[in-house]
């Protein structure tokens, strides 16, 4: 057995990501440059009075600056340290499957050369253009469906990890039939493989489909919270959150509870408790960024979770008072963070209701548009 000492990291290693990290953010730091504590692979440093932002991801970079000379200067002292490197300017960007454009203070970014792939991978022809990502039956679980068989298995769980990628990314009306697909992986049946079918089939009628964000006011934040009660196969809820600043969603989640709840209300506040901290995360991003926010909205349609996101404990009736404490954080965040909370039904532009993330099943079939992430989506309730 030969054993080696390296003299610098080796690609592929262990040790490798955390030795170039510390190795590139020290020499940021030397640069003059202050990492942003809530997202230590950003890095800030004032030039001619306005801010220039490095973001990395391994060793790709994004510099931004409002001077093109100054980001030209800034490339070249990292150059100097590291060597040449491959440098795209301009309004159009390829990065991770994404295609970025920017134009009329927007960004679009655009996944339709991913989601091909996916369509491509499935092996069967696709080509019927469905309406929506999924049916009001996607939460179901048909346990007399058989089984797929081991490539058809490798098949559904590739698709599936990549359209995730996707739907977090570029395609956030994907996220919820996305997310109850990736319960499935381990072993998806017959029903599974047609759900993934009727996903693909919307994919093919809204290929070229693009996500569409601008910041119209970098002083208001708006927070849409929602839940869906006892929808899944074990009665647990489904929440569904995002935040928008402008035009389009900035952060978007939608995830299965963890625990059964006993009412719509308490799946609603245990819902704010879930996606809350997000926001809170994305509001100290900013700030430490140089905006401050002077008004954080928090939208929410259900007048008994209001009470008790308003008032804590004070608002338990005998029918809430099973409510776990540990909910009840998102009362004292409200407090002192002094978010503002809304009322009624949410609405985000061209007067469409907004219930992002949500499988409504008790309309029975039918379905709507509503305008949301700078397109719209179709949604099924």
């Amino acid at each position: 057995m030969l054993y080696m000492e390296l003299l610098k990291a080796m690609y592929g290693t262990l040790t490798a990501p955390i030795l170039w990290y510390k190795l590139f953010a020290s020499t940021l730091i030397d640069m003059g440059f202050t990492i942003n504590k809530y997202d230590t692979c950003v890095a800030n440093k004032m030039i001619e009075n306005s801010q220039v932002t490095i973001c990395w991801y391994v060793d790709d970079l994004k510099v931004s600056h409002i001077s093109k000379s100054v980001v030209a200067n800034v490339i070249r002292d990292i150059e100097d340290k590291f060597g040449t490197m491959t440098v795209t300017n301009g309004n159009k960007q390829t990065y991770l499957g994404m295609n970025f454009v920017i134009k009329n203070k927007q960004v679009h970014i655009c996944m339709s050369t991913y989601l091909t792939e996916c369509i491509d991978a499935f092996g069967e022809p696709i080509k019927k253009k469905a309406t929506t990502p999924a049916t009001k039956h996607l939460m179901d679980i048909d346990q007399t469906s058989p089984k797929l068989k081991e490539k058809q298995k490798d098949v559904f769980h590739h698709i599936v990890q990549k359209l995730l990628h996707i739907s977090k990314r570029g395609r956030l009306d994907l996220q919820v039939a996305v997310g109850f697909l990736c319960t499935r992986v381990k072993e998806p049946n017959v029903s599974d493989w047609n759900k993934l079918r009727r996903m693909l089939e919307y994919i093919h009628r809204t290929i070229e489909m693009k996500r569409i964000l601008s910041m119209s006011n970098m002083e208001v934040m708006n927070i849409y919270i929602g839940a869906s009660h006892g929808i899944h196969w074990n009665r647990r809820g489904q929440t569904g959150g995002c935040i928008s600043m402008g035009q389009g969603v900035l952060h978007a989640r939608s995830n299965k509870q963890g625990i059964n709840t006993k009412s719509s209300t308490e799946t609603e506040f245990m819902g704010n408790s879930e996606y809350l901290p997000y926001a809170i995360w994305l509001l100290k991003f900013l700030e430490h960024q140089g905006y401050v926010m002077k008004q954080k909205i928090l939208h929410q349609d259900n007048e008994s979770a209001i009470r008790l996101l308003k008032n804590g404990v004070i608002s338990c009736t005998k029918r809430s008072r099973h409510v776990d404490i540990r909910y009840f954080w998102t009362t004292d965040r409200i407090i002192i963070i002094r978010i503002y909370i809304l009322s009624g039904t949410i609405i985000i532009s061209h007067r469409r209701e907004f219930n992002v993330h949500l499988p409504h099943v008790e309309a029975g079939g039918a379905y709507c548009l509503v305008w949301t992430i700078g397109l719209y989506v179709s949604f099924w309730y």
